[in-house]
């Protein structure tokens, strides 16, 4: 069983401590599998450098993404490389084009009707 917290320290434990009797402390036999780098330091919006090597894109891996992964984004890109008012004036702008659409559909469908 594994027991712990996502974001500080993940421990298994052998068999299930349910079935143990009452007072038993399973954290007694437990394993450390993961702990959490404390010395790690965060950036701006508090991504520890793993998680942004998460969305890194690495050889090989372009051609295999759809075209609509997040990865791909010009302002996730920015924002992961440290590029922040570059990161937003993309961001406003694609949230711009995305506000335009629902008019656009909307003069395209009374041109239909």
């Amino acid at each position: 069983m594994l027991v712990g917290k996502w974001d500080e320290a993940v421990y298994y434990v052998l068999g299930d401590p349910t079935t143990e009797p009452k007072g038993y402390d399973p954290m007694t036999e437990a394993v450390l599998l993961w702990e959490r780098d404390k010395s790690v330091t965060k950036t701006r919006y508090n991504l520890t450098p793993f998680a942004i090597s998460l969305n890194e894109l690495t050889p090989g891996l372009l051609e295999k993404l759809p075209p609509t992964d997040s990865r791909l984004r010009p302002d996730q890109r920015h924002l992961e490389n440290g590029e922040y008012e570059l990161a937003n004036s993309e961001k406003l702008r694609l949230e711009q084009l995305q506000r335009q659409v629902p008019a656009c559909l909307s003069l395209i469908g009374d041109a239909i009707s």
